[in-house]
C-alpha cells in the first residue's frame, strides 16, 4: 500500500492509502487513527474533580465513528444518519449507545473512576 494523503484532524490522523484489490483493480483506503492516551489522562483528572458537575466519560471521536458504523448496519441507516443521531441522543436506541459507552466494562478506561 502506498500512503498518497495524510492529515491531522483534531489530533486523528487520516490516511489515504492506494493499492491493488482482490481482483486487480485499483482501489483507495482510507484509514483513520487517534491516540487515546490523552483521551484516558483527561478522564482520570476530571473523574477526580470535584466540581458542580458529575463527569461520566470522555469518548475519543474514533470510537464514535466506529460505534456509528456498527449502529448505521443495524439499524439499516447511512453512517451519518447513525453519526448524527448518537451525537444528538435524543432517541432510545441512540440513549442505549451512550449507555454502553459510559457504562459498560468494555470502555471502563473513558468512564469515571
Amino acid at each position: 500500500m502506498t500512503v498518497i494523503f495524510e492529515e491531522n484532524i483534531g489530533g486523528r490522523i487520516q490516511r489515504w492509502h492506494r493499492h491493488t484489490g482482490d481482483r486487480g483493480q485499483p482501489q483507495i483506503t482510507v484509514e483513520t487513527v487517534q491516540d487515546v492516551e490523552p483521551v484516558f489522562e483527561e478522564a482520570k483528572r476530571l473523574s477526580n474533580d470535584k466540581g458542580d458537575f458529575r463527569f461520566l466519560g470522555t469518548i475519543p471521536a474514533t470510537v464514535i465513528d466506529e460505534v456509528s458504523k456498527i449502529n448505521a448496519k443495524r439499524w439499516g441507516i447511512s453512517v451519518a444518519d447513525a453519526f448524527r443521531e448518537i451525537i444528538g441522543n435524543k432517541t432510545s436506541r441512540a440513549h442505549a449507545v451512550w449507555k454502553l459507552l459510559l457504562k459498560d466494562s468494555e470502555y471502563r478506561k473513558f468512564q469515571r473512576s
